[in-house]
């Protein structure tokens, strides 16, 4: 027998009951925005931090790309 945790996140890829709120948007890679996300802005082109890896991030820092917050 599973844990109740471990099933519900076998079944829904979450750990526990508090499934994340839906996204307010698509950054530039087709990965979901939701609010309080930390962001790469550069040309209009959004970044979810949280996806990238490390080289992209220091690429996108070199450019000057800002860091903002999903609202």
């Amino acid at each position: 027998m599973d844990h109740p945790e471990v099933l519900m996140a076998m079944q829904t890829g979450y750990p526990s009951y508090n499934q994340p709120e839906n996204p307010i948007g698509e950054d530039s890679l087709g990965n979901a925005i939701y609010s309080g996300d930390e962001l790469f802005v550069v040309n209009d082109e959004w970044f979810v931090i949280e996806e990238l890896t490390y080289n992209a991030i220091e690429v996108l820092e070199a450019i000057g790309a800002d860091r903002v917050l999903a609202k």
